[in-house]
């Protein structure tokens, strides 16, 4: 029982560092003066 909820916690953490990580990701795009860095017309 302990274990499993201890799995479950780190599934828990891992989806929002992901989260965050999404986040930060967006603001760096929308905040960049040189957007053709991350959108590339290929």
């Amino acid at each position: 029982m302990n274990e499993n909820h201890q799995k479950k916690e780190h599934q828990c953490k891992r989806r929002r560092e992901e989260r965050k990580r999404k986040r930060k990701r967006r603001v760096n795009c929308t905040l960049s003066p040189a957007p053709i860095t991350f959108i590339k017309p290929d």
